[in-house]
Formats: structure tokens, sequence, C-alpha cells
């Protein structure tokens, strides 16, 4: 989840305060976790206020809270999609590739149609990537994602 501590006595910390926004590539999530770390918060105080003990054990109530849940599972399911996603190659050559791939679909230049094959490995070549870092970023998007 987050690598930071998320309570002290007396205090919690909830929302995007506490570092709970997911980017999985695909869409950005915070508000949904913001809530859900709330709903946390609230049972956690409810419990400290039921036995009026606010001291750094009962705080802990709230992370474990969170790692039940559905706030603590994303996050730890996409704990490595940071990593994942800071790699230069996602938003440099993969953008080449896929640019001259459907440039070459959607091109109109009055010249025969090539196959899709050939467009597809044109592209490849002319970006730069190797078959292999392909091969390596996909499984690592398998992992992180």
């Amino acid at each position: 989840m987050v690598a930071h501590d998320l309570t002290r006595p007396g205090l919690m910390i909830i929302g995007d305060a506490a570092g709970f926004t997911l980017n999985t590539g695909l869409t950005i999530r915070g508000m949904d976790l913001a809530a859900g770390s709330a709903l946390a918060a609230a049972e956690a105080i409810e419990k400290a206020f039921q036995t009026m003990d606010f001291g750094q054990q009962s705080m802990d109530q709230y992370r474990a809270l969170l790692d039940e849940s559905f706030v603590g599972k994303d996050m730890a399911t996409y704990a490595k999609a940071p990593a994942f996603l800071e790699r230069p190659r996602m938003y440099k050559d993969y953008g080449k590739l896929a640019a001259g791939v459907f440039y070459g679909i959607f091109n109109h230049d009055l010249t025969p149609r090539r196959h899709i094959r050939k467009v597809g490995l044109d592209a490849l070549k002319a970006s730069g990537l190797k078959l292999t870092q392909i091969m390596g970023d996909v499984l690592a998007g398998i992992r992180a994602l």
C-alpha cells in the first residue's frame, strides 16, 4: 500500500493526503479511494470512542481496516504500476510505433495497400524498438497491471 505511516496517537491521515491515488495506465483513481479510506477511518474512530482509547494501537486499527478493504487490496494490486508507467519507452518509442502503424493503415496516398503485417513490421523497424524490449515491457505490464 503506501510506504509511510498513516497514524499517530489521536491522528489518522486519509484520502489524497495519505497518497491514495492510482494511475493504472488507463484510469486515474482517487475519489473512490478517498471515500473508502474515510469509511475505514470512521469505523476505527468509532471503535476508539467506544473504548475512549486514542493511542497508537487504537489508531492502527485504521491501517488494518484499510488493508481489508478495496482500498488496501487495490493499492496492493497496482503497487508496481508507477515503476512500469515511468519507463521512458511508454511515452516515446511506443508512441512512434503506434503512429507508424496507424499512418500505414489509414494513409491514403493513392498507392496500393500493404498487408497489415508489412505495415506493422515496417513501423517496428522505424521505431527503433527491439522485439526483446517489447516482450520485456509486455511482461512487466502484465505483472504491474
